[in-house]
């Protein structure tokens, strides 16, 4: 009909969540003395809806090695929200939540954070909020150490007596913080020592194996084991033999001679008759048996004059390596 109409908004409009289902009022005029209907209004509603928040919360993670000392660690890594019209500073640690952890001995000791540990504030509805919290830790490892072992070793001469050696030459660690002879102990049925009588070469069978490690979490042990041992060697002692010198007259028998004299170094020993042997045997001061075999039959005729008084000399023995100087006496 050609008059004008006129709508003016009354509603300022929403800003939070608080403000949902307000009213979209407004006024409605004609502009007509001619019109006179019924003007009928139907508002609409407005309404904001939250906005889906992520807090994420990261505590520091620190790690170590073992050294006998108290270690901490304090605080957050990042703390940041996934929105700026949300700002951090509306999360806060509860009062029983502490962002700290200490530890002393190997092992991994945790903040215990979670989103429960935290507080949040929502005043006015706007905001759907998540904690994500990634808990801080404090990590100790263990000490690596090595602990050096070595047998003793020791040499000796055969003399027919038992030799023996014992311990270590080395037993130590790389850390003063471990003790090794507290910690690394022999097994049930190793020992650290050697015995032998007879010359050759006694190990003390000394492995990694043939030790115990106590169980201790702040350090990673490593033996580095060499094992000791016993060296006997060989008698080398010069031994002489003389054999006796005589002289008879002429009778038609046949004489011989059979006294022996032995010296083992500046010691003299005795030998004796083996009558079933027919060998002449003693006991050198190293315990081995020596025998004297004699090898000439004996002299009779005057052409037989200025014979060796001949032998064989044996020591038996598989520790005697010396020299035997035979000095064969003159039979006439």
């Amino acid at each position: 009909n050609g008059d004008k109409i006129v709508i003016t908004p009354t509603n300022d409009g929403v800003q939070n969540v608080d403000d949902t289902d307000t009213e979209n009022s407004f006024d409605v005029t004609v502009i007509s003395d001619s019109y006179d209907g019924t003007i009928t209004t139907v508002p609409g509603t407005l309404g904001i809806e939250p906005l889906d928040v992520t807090v994420t919360i990261v505590g520091k993670s620190e790690s170590t090695t073992y050294d006998g000392q108290k270690h901490s660690v304090e605080g957050l890594e990042t703390k940041t929200s996934s929105s700026e019209l949300y700002p951090v500073t509306n999360v806060t640690p509860k009062t029983s939540t502490t962002e700290y952890a200490e530890g002393t001995d190997a092992g991994t000791y945790k903040m215990g954070l979670t989103d429960k540990s935290y507080n949040y504030t929502n005043d006015n509805g706007n905001f759907n909020v998540t904690l994500k919290v990634t808990d801080g830790e404090l990590a100790i490892d263990p000490l690596d150490v090595e602990v050096t072992i070595i047998g003793k070793k020791a040499t000796y001469t055969y003399d027919g007596t038992e030799k023996s050696v014992e311990g270590y030459a080395k037993f130590e660690s790389d850390s003063k913080l471990y003790n090794a002879e507290e910690n690394v102990t022999l097994v049930s049925g190793a020992e650290a020592k050697a015995t032998g009588i007879y010359a050759g070469e006694y190990p003390m069978g000394l492995t990694d194996e043939s030790y115990e490690v106590k169980e201790n979490n702040n350090f990673n042990v490593t033996l580095k084991v060499t094992d000791g041992s016993l060296k006997i060697n060989q008698d080398e002692t010069g031994i002489t033999v003389t054999s006796g010198s005589e002289t008879w007259t002429y009778d038609g028998e046949k004489h011989t001679n059979h006294t022996y004299t032995v010296t083992y170094g500046d010691v003299n020993v005795e030998v004796t008759l083996n009558e079933a042997s027919q060998t002449y045997e003693g006991t050198l001061p190293n315990g081995d048996k020596i025998v004297i075999t004699p090898t000439n039959d004996g002299v009779q005729n005057v052409d037989d004059t200025n014979t060796k008084n001949s032998f064989d000399v044996t020591v038996i023995s598989d520790s005697y390596d010396g020299k035997i100087t035979t000095v064969p006496g003159t039979l006439g």
